[in-house]
């Protein structure tokens, strides 16, 4: 059982070889408006402080 278990979570977790034509093709059809704006990914690339936490 032990060794199913291991096995399982070595595969889900083992990367897979990522598409770049196929990422950009995803993101490429993402409407405008509906992308974020620099503020907004500023605001969501910031560390997390207690501060934050607790707001």
């Amino acid at each position: 059982m032990l060794h199913h278990a291991k096995e399982f979570y070595q595969i889900l977790y083992t990367p897979h070889p990522v598409s770049h034509s196929a990422t950009e093709q995803l993101l490429s059809s993402i409407p405008p408006d509906l992308k974020i704006t620099p503020s907004q990914q500023s605001n969501l690339t910031k560390p997390i402080t207690s501060a934050n936490l607790l707001a």
